[in-house]
């Protein structure tokens, strides 16, 4: 459609950004193909482009302000989403129980990704070959 129009992918692209740019509820809007080249925290950069998959994500992205989403015709819907960068929306508790289970608490920042690793560690097999997270002492009693 874009290409019948006679208008290019990325001058939609980057009208678009600036014209959402406007909008007070987003800290950042940004052509997810470029997010390397925005100014912006480096703890929401690297979140954001964590969460991002070439052909299966949107190709603008949007960091709400904390808190706020919602129709623009009720600005102060406060509540979360997923995809944004702030803890309400990232913190997701790492339970373990079971027989022989170590007990204990870490303040450590802890990822999914470590799910996995720390799983086989405590049954002392080989991690998957996808696997890239670190295994969370913690629960291995170490």
């Amino acid at each position: 459609m874009i290409a019948a129009s006679g208008l290019k992918k990325q001058q939609i692209i980057d009208e678009s950004v600036e014209y959402l740019k406007k909008d007070p509820r987003y800290l950042y809007v940004f052509d997810e193909e470029r997010i390397s080249e925005v100014t912006m925290p480096q703890w929401i950069k690297e979140r954001m482009i964590n969460g991002y998959f070439r052909g299966r994500s949107g190709e603008i992205g949007v960091v709400t302000r904390p808190q706020v989403f919602g129709a623009k015709d009720s600005p102060t819907y406060k509540g979360t989403q997923h995809g944004q960068p702030f803890p309400y929306d990232t913190h997701i508790p790492f339970l373990l129980y079971g027989w022989n289970v170590k007990h204990g608490a870490t303040t450590q920042q802890t990822y999914i990704v470590d799910i996995a690793p720390t799983v086989c560690a405590m049954l002392h097999i080989q991690m998957p070959n996808g696997c890239i997270g670190t295994a969370r002492n913690m629960a291995l009693g170490n």
